[in-house]
């Protein structure tokens, strides 16, 4: 067999890009060490106190599979909506009105797609109330949303898509919700086109209310005929630019006001911010660390528990494809792309990607160390090539304390997986193991 039709499944099977749904998660999900979902499950249970929680992680450190993971294991006790802020708002300009007001849509959305028949006058309310905020409080007196438009465009999903149901009318519902994920690259982020200064003074105008209000009536009648309390989860704010986090979470009240059970992921550079202490007051707090992989200021001790959980996440997706995975990758290789992943899940899935790439193109069927060296060059490289002058002055001050300092430049090196946070009896910080080569050659230059 010619080493390029070898590969492409391994290929396919490692798509750092691809979230996990039904079968796809049972196969390849992976538990690890200090991860919040048997606590954020307990605190979920049914008749337990309404709870709004922020899990807080760096971007591809697995935080949505575990949710998903989460969903599949308690969703049968909630009526469950998960929607994707980063595919349906403008991550650059997203705001905390915009970002309520979808939440309505979702929740009405989803109950439409699984038969519910909300009340339409709800979702009407909802919409008459957005339009009159921006008409009465700007210049755009002919505003008008196209109601079709959003139940049609808004990506959001139920239980049985998360979950993989592939039986009688969850056949439709998946398809409908596929369908408007794999339009995600085409459609038009939804936003109201207002400034920063204009949404900050229409929070604090009572049509704010009226919209958060219309929320709420939309979630009571969803619970009512569902005959289960509502559980959203609000996956991909951690993808938002540091302007819109800033006033959705520490400028805003916004995230407060829907009367049910809300996961909302969080950027890792808010969580260690002063101006975020407000905001521990009012949200229960989930940090979501990376595997570790060593000890705090012994970068080169091996942790075993966390360096085998990387291992299995290459062995899994091998043994779904029928694979023996000691055939497939070197034992060498193996260890140390899991080392360099630095414990981020995303990491290790796209170094086994290029790794792949690298065997197949010196005609190998087998990852070698060689093939493995070169993808973690590879990805270095990148990391080498986004980096100025005082990101390195940066990591250098780091170092000296592995306390993240709170200036601009530590966050973008935070939010960019240069700096990595993990957990044992504290939350620490460590540079990212294939960044320090970098450091460690500027030194000796």
């Amino acid at each position: 067999m010619p080493a390029e039709d070898f590969w492409t499944p391994v290929y396919n099977a490692f798509n750092p890009w691809e979230r996990l749904w039904g079968e796809k998660l049972d196969t390849f999900f992976v538990e690890r060490e200090h991860s919040p979902l048997r606590k954020l499950a307990a605190q979920f249970r049914p008749g337990r106190a309404v709870q709004k929680t922020l899990l807080i992680g760096h971007r591809g450190s697995g935080k949505s599979s575990e949710l998903l993971k989460l969903v599949s294991n308690i969703g049968d006790d909630f009526f469950t909506v998960w929607f994707d802020a980063n595919l349906n708002l403008d991550i650059f300009s997203a705001n905390q009105v915009e970002l309520l007001f979808l939440l309505g849509v979702a929740v009405y959305r989803v109950a439409e797609r699984e038969g519910l028949a909300p009340d339409r006058d709800n979702f009407d309310l909802l919409v008459d109330c957005l339009q009159t905020l921006v008409r009465e409080h700007t210049q755009r007196i002919d505003f008008t949303l196209d109601a079709t438009r959003l139940l049609t465009n808004v990506v959001c999903f139920g239980l049985p898509v998360i979950a993989g149901a592939v039986a009688g009318p969850a056949i439709s519902v998946g398809v409908a919700a596929m369908t408007a994920l794999a339009r995600e690259l085409a459609q038009d982020a939804f936003s109201l086109g207002l400034g920063r200064q204009e949404v900050a003074r229409l929070e604090v105008e009572p049509r704010t209310r009226d919209v958060a209000r219309a929320v709420n009536l939309i979630i009571a009648d969803v619970e009512q005929k569902a005959d289960k309390l509502v559980l959203m989860v609000v996956d991909g704010l951690d993808k938002l630019e540091p302007g819109p986090a800033h006033d959705i979470f520490i400028n805003s009240q916004v995230l407060s006001l829907p009367t049910c059970r809300v996961i909302y992921v969080t950027p890792i550079t808010l969580y260690y911010s002063p101006d975020f202490s407000q905001t521990r007051q009012q949200f229960a707090m989930a940090p979501f660390p990376n595997v570790k992989l060593s000890h705090r200021f012994d970068p080169d001790t091996v942790y075993p528990a966390g360096l085998e959980t990387m291992r299995e996440v290459v062995r899994r997706r091998l043994r779904a494809l029928g694979y023996e995975p000691e055939k497939v990758i070197g034992e060498d290789a193996l260890d140390l792309m899991a080392r360099m992943s630095g414990g981020v899940m995303r990491e290790m899935v796209s170094l086994m990607r290029e790794a792949v790439v690298q065997a197949e193109i010196t005609g190998k069927t087998r990852v070698t160390e060689p093939a493995a060296r070169a993808a973690v060059y590879e990805l270095r490289r990148q990391y080498a090539a986004g980096l100025r002058r005082e990101h390195y002055r940066e990591l250098e001050a780091f170092l000296e304390s592995n306390v993240p300092s709170q200036s601009e430049t530590c966050g973008d090196l935070l939010r960019n997986l240069y700096i990595l946070s993990y957990v044992n009896d504290e939350h620490w910080y460590d540079v990212h193991p294939n960044v320090r080569p970098l450091l460690e050659g500027i030194r000796s230059g």
